[in-house]
């Protein structure tokens, strides 16, 4: 499998850009392809890339990014700052075949061109096409991120918060508005990163100060 990373942009908004400039070429070719996002992924780009370009995205662990989207012929996946495009042997020989034939050749040629490039030019290739001409600024504008937080809580008590139901009040705040998103990963014994979302500016530091309310409370009571 070839992989190719991209960095230097936000990753999903790389990744969408990616999903944008290959999914035709990818049906017109008979080839697979699949979009890869862990579940902190701004939840905007999972709609575009869902209700916009119709694809069916897998939310999965940042461990099994890699592994999951080697199930396509295409396969794009992102972390948050870096963006990953991974070719299948299968796909490469049916890029290969095509190219020549004068009703794929377009959609084969500009596969194979971006297989071999630099991120910069990666970017630049997606960005003026033939075909699919875009500015920059279209680009940019694909989908408004929803508003979120992220931060990072350390302590002795983070490896204890997996063994309780601490997770539960939280999956309740949820449920109250449906545009609301929390993300809760332990990093090691005594870290935990922690990620949330909203549909407002002033309802997402509002959610975020509850989320790391109850998490330092029960941090703090179980050192």
């Amino acid at each position: 499998m070839e992989i190719a990373k991209t960095a230097a942009f936000p990753g999903n908004r790389i990744l969408c850009l990616y999903a944008f400039s290959f999914v035709h070429r990818a049906w017109i070719l008979h080839l697979t392809i699949g979009v890869v996002q862990t579940p902190d992924a701004n939840s905007a780009s999972t709609e575009y890339l869902e209700k916009t370009l119709g694809l069916t995205v897998e939310m999965v662990e940042p461990e099994d990014l890699r592994h999951t989207a080697a199930k396509y012929d295409i396969g794009i996946y992102a972390d948050k700052r870096s963006c990953f495009v991974a070719f299948s042997p299968r796909a490469i020989d049916k890029i290969q075949q095509h190219a020549d034939n004068n009703e794929t050749k377009e959609a084969a040629r500009f596969l194979q061109d971006i297989q071999g490039m630099s991120t910069a030019s990666r970017i630049m290739r997606c960005l003026d096409q033939s075909k699919l001409r875009i500015a920059f600024q279209m680009w940019n504008n694909m989908y408004t991120d929803v508003p979120s937080k992220r931060d990072i809580v350390h302590g002795i008590g983070i490896k204890s918060l997996w063994r309780t139901n601490v997770r539960m009040p939280l999956r309740r705040l949820v449920k109250v508005n449906p545009r609301r998103k929390c993300v809760l990963r332990q990093t090691d014994a005594t870290t935990m990163y922690v990620y949330v979302e909203s549909d407002t500016l002033s309802d997402v530091d509002a959610f975020f100060a509850i989320v790391m309310r109850r998490i330092q409370r029960h941090v703090l009571i179980n050192m």
